[in-house]
């Protein structure tokens, strides 16, 4: 199930809530508009859904079979043009809004944990199971690795931007990582313990 919460007076209250998918959601974000999400799945798809709070409504819009495995993340453009999303399969892929596939985004050698798209530069970055974290430029027809970030012994689980120029990441030893872009050099490594950090 998805479901979308309001905030009021200090108590959260369940607004609606959503059914389609078979199985666990891998991720969820807000889309192109206030009044989309998207959301995927560990049944392989990838689906658009239209929301009116109004009338508390919550309907599937689009759906896509996006991968041949497990989809562990989804990310939406900062423009709302292109949807981003990782899966077990090794693979990344973009797609447009109508859910049409852009580009496939190959070069991890186990599943992909994460995905985010740079909120200045025409860029995305993928972080895997393979313990790298990689740099995608997005350009016409799709996107080529540009920068591959190496220092994680083990799966990058989450990873987000911090403004244009650095990258937060986290593992699945917990350990969270602080990058300079510009250099691919990290900068400052947090030790959180054994557990792996599942949020940024």
């Amino acid at each position: 199930e998805v479901r979308v919460w309001r905030l009021e007076q200090d108590r959260l209250e369940c607004l609606v809530v959503g059914s389609g998918h078979t199985e666990a959601l891998g991720g969820l974000s807000w889309g192109a508009g206030p009044n989309q999400l998207v959301t995927v799945s560990k049944d392989t798809t990838l689906k658009v859904w239209s929301l009116d709070t109004s009338a508390r409504s919550l309907a599937s819009i689009r759906t896509e079979i996006a991968h041949e495995k497990d989809i562990n993340c989804v990310s939406v453009s900062p423009d709302g043009g292109l949807i981003a999303t990782g899966s077990q399969d090794k693979l990344a892929k973009l797609w447009s809004t109508d859910l049409g596939l852009v580009t496939v985004l190959r070069g991890h050698n186990r599943g992909v944990w994460c995905v985010r798209f740079s909120p200045v530069d025409r860029l995305v970055a993928t972080g895997s199971a393979d313990a790298t974290i990689r740099l995608w430029a997005l350009g016409e027809g799709g996107g080529s690795c540009v920068k591959t970030l190496e220092g994680h012994d083990t799966s990058v689980l989450r990873l987000d931007w911090v403004g244009g120029g650095q990258l937060v990441t986290s593992s699945s030893a917990g350990l969270v990582k602080v990058w300079w872009v510009a250099r691919q050099e990290c900068t400052a490594t947090l030790d959180m313990g054994e557990s792996k950090v599942w949020a940024l």
